[in-house]
């Protein structure tokens, strides 16, 4: 079954709020606790971000 227009525009704007949270979430040095992929037509959740594996803007520079 195939999603129509608005299922494929509702679908992108939940994906890029998961994304922003993500972001902000990381900014605040607290870590998302899942991130959530499309991978191959499914939505995947991977583990909460370890601090060494977070790129290295993310870091706290002192």
């Amino acid at each position: 079954m195939q999603a129509t227009e608005p299922d494929r525009q509702r679908r992108k704007i939940i994906a890029a709020v998961i994304e922003e949270i993500c972001a902000k979430l990381i900014r605040q040095r607290k870590y998302a606790p899942l991130q959530v992929k499309k991978i191959n037509g499914r939505w995947e959740t991977r583990g909460s971000l370890a601090p060494d594996s977070m790129p290295s803007e993310a870091k706290k520079i002192h």
